[in-house]
């Protein structure tokens, strides 16, 4: 027996069964994987700072010079600080929060996928594709990539409450729409282009005029998005206190662009350059294929709006000077509803013919999309077993020191690490912020010293000391040795040596 969609349309029951067997086994396996996890690089600093005395008010309208260069209060400060008072130091709540979001967020796109009149079998396939593409199973499992997810939340939260206004004109919507709007800018700045996606729909809503006039009256509905991203700029821009912005995550506009932009996008479908290559061409085929089927000036013409949205929220990272599946993440939603646009005229087909066909290809691509390899223990998936290990060993090795003691991270020498894997280490445990965040009553500092230069290593009779070997290796070493080459056993957990994953604060 058939199910019968909301558009009269049948979902055959095996389809459904086999969506929701994988959608059931996807949330098994990412929560597994979140109790496999443990504190990573940017993690520290901010449960660091959820230990200091804070005001609220300052956290939301910091006015005075900022220590950090993002603006996220709900994602930083709100976030790490309910899950201190949650869950302590036990990751696992954070990430159950996080990925709580993540399969939301799927809900939310299945919603806009039938906004955007998309058939029920191609919506239900375009929202598992939404949470199980490659950037957002990968990332979301670790702790402070909370900032993406939960932005990309109420972001596509909006955006769907906006097309319910601009559609039926329900005045309950608008505040609805720009309240998710409000939060979606606390969360991530990145959450700027949601205004450009609510115009895109508004000038799809009247039919794509051309002329002024009709831009004009295309744009009217979206004033009140226009309004709260005016407002945001200024606040951010011109109220808050200043910060210095890394130089890493400077905009700047060259050639590399549009290369850029390629490689974020070849992350929607998976790590695999080559397969995630042959995936997009297959959906540029069938993209082609499907536009010819429809006029785009229709309410098919959705692929456009989902078209400018892809390249709308990709625009804060091409300028960037490096690429990360993290940034790939404001892509998958927009990417999937594109795909699922662009297949909408052979569900329309289906009507009249037999459906399997479709529900078959929907099954396959969801199947192809999956990053396998992030489902089951990799060592490189499983973030922090490094950081555990060291933990762990500066919690035995400091327990007789008293408060104030300085853990002595010696590099440079015959046999040990270079200055590039220190940086890795210093990376890795974000300069000194693990020991704030883990071991907040002891006062531990981080002292990395280049064991080539003896003179500069500092008088510390109160001490730990150990040598950072290749690899990252943990090397346990006698306190009063200088050379660093005299080390006595490997620290290192074993997952860590294939865990090399590097990470810029």
């Amino acid at each position: 027996m058939p199910l019968i969609a909301a558009d009269g349309r049948t979902v055959s029951q095996g389809y459904v069964a086999v969506l929701a067997a994988l959608a059931t086994g996807l949330v098994t396996a990412c929560l597994i994987l979140a109790w496999q996890q443990w504190f990573y690089a940017d993690d520290f600093y901010f449960l660091w700072r959820a230990t200091q005395p804070h005001d609220w008010v300052n956290d939301f309208a910091p006015l005075s010079a900022r220590p950090w260069w993002s603006y996220r209060p709900l994602t930083i400060d709100v976030y790490f600080r309910a899950c201190r008072w949650l869950f302590g130091g036990d990751p696992f709540g954070y990430l159950a929060v996080s990925l709580a979001f993540h399969f939301a967020t799927g809900g939310v796109v299945y919603r806009l996928s039938r906004q955007f009149g998309l058939p029920q079998p191609i919506g239900l396939a375009t929202a598992l594709m939404s949470v199980s593409c490659y950037p957002s199973l990968n990332q979301v499992l670790w702790v402070s990539v909370s900032q993406y997810t939960i932005a990309l939340f109420f972001s596509t939260l909006s955006v769907s409450l906006h097309l319910d206004y601009l559609r039926n004109g329900t005045r309950v919507c608008l505040p609805a729409a720009l309240g998710a709007y409000v939060l979606t800018l606390l969360a991530n700045e990145a959450g700027v282009t949601v205004a450009g996606v609510v115009m895109l729909a508004a000038w799809r809503q009247a039919g794509f005029p051309m002329s002024w006039c009709g831009l004009g009256r295309a744009v009217r509905p979206t004033l009140p998005a226009l309004v709260v991203l005016g407002v945001y700029a200024i606040f951010r821009t011109r109220v808050l206190g200043p910060a210095a912005v890394p130089a890493v995550y400077t905009w700047e506009l060259d050639g590399r662009v549009f290369h850029r932009f390629a490689a974020a996008l070849l992350f929607v479908f998976g790590s695999d350059q080559t397969a995630a290559l042959l995936a997009l061409l297959a959906t540029a085929v069938v993209a082609v294929l499907g536009m010819r089927r429809t006029n785009w000036r229709s309410p098919g013409g959705a692929a456009v709006v989902a078209a400018g949205w892809l390249v709308l929220n990709a625009l804060p990272f091409v300028g960037l000077p490096m690429v990360h599946p993290r940034f790939a993440m404001p892509l998958v939603a927009p990417a999937c509803l594109l795909v699922g646009a662009c297949l909408r005229p052979w569900g329309q087909a289906g009507v009249v013919v037999r459906r399997w066909p479709l529900e078959l290809l929907l099954v396959l691509f969801c199947l192809v999309l999956l990053p396998w390899s992030t489902l089951w223990y990799h060592p490189e998936v499983v973030r922090g077993a490094w950081t555990r290990g060291f933990a762990a060993w500066v919690d035995q090795r400091t327990a007789h020191l008293s408060p104030g003691a300085t853990v002595v991270v010696r590099y440079g020498g015959p046999g040990l690490a270079s200055a590039a894997d220190a940086e890795e280490f210093r990376s890795r445990v974000f300069g000194g912020a693990l020991f704030g965040a883990v071991f907040p009553s002891r006062q531990l500092a981080l002292a990395m010293v280049d064991s080539r230069q003896p003179s500069m290593s500092p008088a510390l009779p109160q001490a730990a000391v150990l040598d950072l070997g290749p690899g990252l290796a943990l090397l346990e070493s006698d306190e009063r040795a200088t050379t660093g080459d005299t080390p006595v056993r490997d620290l290192t957990p074993r997952a860590s040596r294939a865990d090399s994953g590097r990470v810029r604060p």
